[in-house]
């Protein structure tokens, strides 16, 4: 049974190599990021909590990410599911968690991967691209239009306010100060290879491919 760590700044192509790995290896895809913003989206009294946050550009707080996450391993642990975690954790003490989680529950340790791409090619990657505003699907920069429909399912296509180039910096800034320490307790524990995020998504999806081909 595999367990994957999936990690990376914003922009990298985290989410698209989770929706590609989860499905070839037949992992649970566990979002944090779009379970909060589904909570937006609904107004939910949890989406009311982070929108705020999520709309500058910061961080969810660690006990809410914590309670979050311990449910959802615990749940997938008890099925004898294998996962996936996007977006988790994102600073030094979730890290902690998810290290006491896994160590207390007796779950297999996760290999993790994090991708790697310069800071000015995330910038341009997010600055104008397009998100459905009835899923996850994202239209690249110049292939549509705010307002056009989803080419995977027909509802809106919207720029969200975190992808604005002065959102984008701050994410960047975000994940500079916190989600690096997080990435650094984990090394401490658990075996972490770098992946280079450049290129085609097909390209990416390779080299991890190789990287848990040769964990096995």
């Amino acid at each position: 049974m595999w367990n994957v760590v999936l990690m990376g700044p914003p922009g990298s192509g985290k989410g698209t190599q989770a929706t590609r790995l989860s499905e070839s290896r037949n992992l649970r895809h566990v979002s944090t990021g779009e379970i909060l913003r589904r909570a937006v989206r609904s107004r939910t009294e949890l989406g009311h909590q982070v929108e705020g946050v999520l709309q500058s550009g910061g961080l969810v707080s660690d006990d809410l990410m914590m309670g979050l996450m311990s449910d959802a391993l615990t749940r997938l642990h008890d099925q004898k599911e294998g996962w996936l975690l996007d977006g988790f954790p994102r600073t030094a003490p979730q890290a902690a968690g998810l290290v006491a989680i896994l160590t207390e529950k007796g779950i297999v340790p996760p290999i993790v991967l994090n991708i790697v791409v310069p800071e000015e090619e995330i910038v341009e990657r997010l600055s104008g691209r397009l998100t459905c505003s009835d899923g996850n699907h994202v239209a690249p920069k110049g292939s549509a239009l705010e307002g056009d429909p989803c080419p995977e399912c027909g509802a809106d296509l919207y720029i969200r306010n975190d992808d604005k180039p002065e959102t984008v910096r701050n994410r960047l800034k975000v994940f500079h100060e916190k989600t690096e320490e997080a990435l650094a307790a984990l090394v401490d524990v658990y075996r972490v290879v770098d992946v280079d995020g450049l290129g085609t998504p097909a390209q990416v999806t390779e080299r991890i491919r190789v990287v848990l081909e040769a964990a096995c």
